[in-house]
């Protein structure tokens, strides 16, 4: 377990963070968590590359052990806030992972950082299209989040992540930590997800890209072109959303071959 950090973002909130320590000039990378996710679910990941790497996860603002602020919750605030994080390290050059919807803040990222960012690699990333705001009210999974139980609808969500495994212990330990999310927060996010366009911030990602999309995923690298037209993609095989859990030596020797590409 690493040193739990903190930065105050604005006033607005305490962003919890690690920071694995500095190695050599231009080998950074940044971990994105997903919805209702944290920096530790990249556990492996942070353990993997912090031996050639400087590693730093963040919790976005509400998840993990960062502070909830009532407001906030859009793919282009969370991209702002981990800027600051990213200015107070002075890091210079990094990496991005975004996992499940860390794809869609990691795509908002890159395109504010520009050149200061080396890669991206989105991880199974959320790829919707933005729906007008008047249908939001409407959109199915959010109607059913709002007129259920929140801790209910999150790990009803979670399960379905994992429903292809014949071992539910994984499952049980990332559905635990979900459910902890607040509900106003787990809402926000949920909203982001819909209402967020990381299509338009996509067009201007010129740095190389990855997309790695889940055995079962219905996404196509036309698709993933749609959003960021300088990706790559690749698939995993019998690994779900949380591939970068479940099979671990599989996602990892993906992720360094490409890291070493670029």
């Amino acid at each position: 377990m690493y040193e739990e950090l903190t930065l105050n973002i604005n006033d607005d909130f305490e962003m919890s963070y690690i920071d694995t320590g500095s190695v050599s000039s231009n080998s950074e990378i940044l971990l994105i968590h997903g919805w209702c996710s944290n920096k530790y679910h990249w556990k492996p990941q942070i353990e993997h590359f912090s031996n050639q790497y400087r590693v730093v996860a963040m919790d976005l603002r509400g998840h993990g052990l960062s502070t909830a602020p009532e407001s906030g919750y859009s793919f282009q605030q969370f991209a702002n806030d981990i800027e600051i994080l990213i200015n107070h390290l002075n890091m210079s050059n990094p990496i991005v992972f975004g996992h499940s919807m860390g794809g869609a803040v990691a795509i908002y990222l890159t395109s504010l950082l520009q050149n200061s960012a080396r890669g991206l690699i989105m991880v199974d990333g959320s790829i919707h299209i933005a729906e007008p705001a008047e249908q939001l009210d409407k959109n199915e999974r959010i109607m059913s989040f709002k007129n259920n139980n929140p801790q209910d609808e999150i790990g009803l969500r979670y399960s379905n992540f994992f429903s292809h495994m014949t071992s539910n212990e994984l499952g049980d330990q990332v559905i635990a930590d979900a459910i902890k999310t607040p509900a106003h927060v787990a809402l926000g996010s949920l909203l982001a997800l819909y209402r967020d366009d990381a299509s338009v911030p996509g067009q201007s990602v010129n740095i190389p890209a990855l997309y790695i999309a889940n055995a079962y995923s219905p996404h196509t690298e036309l698709e993933v072109k749609k959003f960021v037209p300088n990706s790559n993609f690749a698939k995993v095989v019998k690994a779900g959303h949380f591939m970068h859990l479940e099979s671990i030596a599989q996602s990892n020797a993906m992720i360094d071959a490409f890291v070493k590409e670029i």
